[in-house]
């Protein structure tokens, strides 16, 4: 809940997902996952809480890392206002949120399809023949040997 005294009652909560590392996280922590449509699960843990606590509103989602501590995928939805203390949304950001739980739905819309296609985004940079494309563990990602 909300601790910022410049905001009256305890309207704000926060997603966050805690992982032991930034290659953890989707796209191993480079900002284009985002648009890649893989930062999923703080998205939905977001949608999940909002959705428990009615009257609640998003401020921030992101993966904080537990090894070495350090914010990734950070999303600020919500801001104050340092000069007249005012909350202001982030249109911006709230669009990348939606945009990542349309791609949650797309997910699942492909999975009760039967559809479960080995196709990351081309930053992942898979060689198209790779069988592990879906669960590659490699740090910075798997490097694309076939243009």
């Amino acid at each position: 809940m909300s601790v910022d005294e410049r905001i009256p009652g305890k309207r704000f909560v926060a997603a966050i997902d805690y992982k032991s590392s930034e290659w953890s996280t989707p796209g191993s922590g480079k900002s284009a996952a985002w648009g890649d449509g893989v930062v999923l699960q703080v998205p939905l843990y977001a949608h999940a809480l909002e959705t428990l606590r009615p009257g609640k509103d998003i401020a921030r989602v992101e993966y904080q890392t537990i090894k070495k501590p350090k914010q990734v995928h950070s999303l600020e939805l919500y801001s104050v206002d340092k000069k007249t203390s005012r909350v202001e949304e982030d249109v911006d950001a709230v669009a990348k949120w939606q945009a990542a739980l349309d791609q949650a739905i797309e997910h699942v819309r492909r999975a009760r399809a039967g559809e479960f296609p080995a196709k990351p985004p081309e930053t992942c940079k898979c060689p198209p023949w790779c069988h592990g494309r879906d669960i590659c563990r490699i740090p910075g990602g798997p490097q694309n040997a076939i243009p």
